[in-house]
Order: C-alpha cells, then sequence, then structure tokens
C-alpha cells in the first residue's frame, strides 16, 4: 500500500466510524468516538503523522506506516467488522469481496454516487454482472474467513482505479459547468471593481486638466495681477492635487488588492474536490 492510499485508508476508517478528523500540512487530530476507542484501546484524541521526519522532530506524535501498531489495530478492526458477515450463496464456487464506496464531489454544490464492486478474488477483476445476479438472492453467514490482507489489499486498489475512471467523465463536466460559472462571476466582480478604479481615475485626470488649464491662463494673461491669481490658484490647486494624488494611489491599491482577493476567493469557492469513501466490505462466498 502506498503512502497515500495508506493515508487515505486510515482516514476512511475513522470518518466512516463517525470521528471529526482535522487534517493539516503534515499533522492529522483524531476525535475519536467512544466505541472505537473501546476497539481500538487508543485514546479519545489521536494525533497522528504520515511524514517520518515530522514525526522524528515531533515525539509527541504518532507515525503511521506499515507495521505500526495503530495501523495493525485498524487493520484487524477491519477485517472483524467487514469480513464476518460473510455472504454465502449457492451455485458455482466463487470467492470474492464486495466493496461499496460513496463519491463526494464539493464545490458550491454538493453531490454524491454510490459504487459498488464485486471482486474475483482469484483472478483478481471485477465481475459486477455477478453482483448483479446476487443482488436478490437470499445468503447465509458463516464464520470462516478464506482470504488475507493482501488480498484486500489489492481489491481495494483495483476499485479504487476503477472508480477513478468511471467518474472522470463526470468530473470534467462538473468542471466544465464551475468554469462557465466562474467566468460569470469574475465578470461581474472585474465589472464592479473596474467602475470604481475607473471613476477614480477620471477625478484624478479632472484635476489634473483643471490645473494645467489654471497654468495655461496665467501663462497667456497679459496683465500682471490677473496671471499672479491664475498662479496662486494654480499652486493652491497645485497642492490639492499632490494629496488627491497620493490619496487616490491608496484608494486604487485597496481596490486593486480587494478586486484579486475577491477573484481569489471565488475560484477556491468553485475548484472541485472530491472525496472517497469505503462505507462496507463483505466476502462473497459461493459453493
Amino acid at each position: 500500500m502506498e503512502k497515500d492510499e495508506l493515508k487515505e485508508f486510515v482516514l476512511d476508517y475513522f470518518r466512516i466510524n463517525n470521528a471529526k478528523v482535522l487534517e493539516s500540512k503534515k499533522q492529522i487530530t483524531i476525535q475519536v468516538p467512544k466505541r472505537i476507542t473501546d476497539k481500538l484501546s487508543c485514546e479519545p484524541i489521536l494525533n497522528i503523522t504520515f511524514d517520518k521526519q515530522f514525526a522524528e522532530k515531533n515525539e509527541n506524535i504518532d507515525f503511521i506506516a506499515k507495521g505500526s501498531v495503530l495501523l495493525n489495530k485498524i487493520i484487524e478492526a477491519t477485517e472483524k467488522r467487514g469480513l464476518t458477515a460473510i455472504k454465502c450463496y449457492k451455485g458455482n464456487e466463487f470467492n470474492g469481496l464486495e466493496l461499496n464506496f460513496k463519491v463526494l464531489f464539493e464545490s458550491i454544490d454538493k453531490k454524491e454516487t454510490l459504487f459498488s464492486f464485486l471482486v474475483d478474488l482469484k483472478a483478481k477483476k471485477i465481475d459486477n454482472e455477478l453482483l448483479k445476479q446476487l443482488r436478490n438472492k437470499e445468503f447465509d453467514e458463516s464464520n470462516c474467513v478464506n482470504s488475507g490482507l493482501s488480498d484486500i489489499e489489492t481489491c481495494y486498489s483495483i476499485c479504487i482505479e476503477e472508480i477513478k475512471k468511471l467518474i472522470l467523465p463526470e468530473v470534467q463536466k462538473i468542471k466544465e459547468k464551475l468554469r462557465i460559472a466562474l467566468e460569470k462571476e469574475k465578470h461581474i466582480i472585474e465589472k464592479f471593481y473596474d467602475g470604481i478604479i475607473t471613476d477614480l481615475r477620471k477625478k484624478q485626470e479632472d484635476k489634473m486638466r483643471l490645473w494645467k488649464e489654471k497654468r495655461r491662463n496665467a501663462h497667456i494673461s497679459q496683465y500682471v495681477e490677473v496671471r499672479e491669481r491664475y498662479r496662486k490658484e494654480a499652486d493652491k490647486h497645485e497642492e490639492s492635487i499632490l494629496e488627491l494624488q497620493e490619496k487616490n494611489f491608496e484608494e486604487l491599491n485597496n481596490y486593486f488588492q480587494t478586486k484579486q482577493r475577491r477573484l481569489n476567493e471565488i475560484e477556491n469557492q468553485y475548484n472541485l474536490k472530491t472525496k472517497l469513501l469505503l462505507y462496507s466490505a463483505s466476502l462473497v462466498l459461493i459453493k
């Protein structure tokens, strides 16, 4: 099991069992329900990581890897939970594993899709035609287990790869829908802030134009007193223009930053996130 798959397996286990999972970049804090703490013999609050170097620097955080105590307890609990109720049917000999997954598509809307697979443990292939045939048939329960952990991991990986293929068209369709909606939202935001920015610039340009006009009038006037009056007005206007330029620059900068922040926020809002959860598993035997 690869590092990412291991992490997904562990976190899926806790989420399925209604634990609260708070995930940061390298550290994960889990609030574990009492029935699970009893089953795993663990603390109600777990601090774990899948990063070995991070664990070495933080002794109070448990490093989860193959062979770690907590992982072995989870695997043991999963085996007991998923494999105690084995579906035994009458017919041609078959040994397989039924896995049921939930895929969550999260963006501005949320959508949920369910997937079920029956994996032939001998051939290591999905056989959903047989699964359809067994859906409405009665089965007996058995306590015998004929499958090891490596087989379960293989079946899980096969199903994950199949789900990735199956959801690809849906992911592309959702992303295209989000892209169109995002472009509309971005256009509204840009139009709003660009209008404010344009108005500020126009006010500054009008002030500059008036100042230049007073300067020009002072320069071309034939009368000393008129020229002096225009010069004083121009000097006074120049001071207000400098203040206005500084104020406008701050305002423009604030609006530019606000506009960019809003665009980033809207992009994050329209990003698609998919979550994959394994919510049940059982062995299927046909004898």
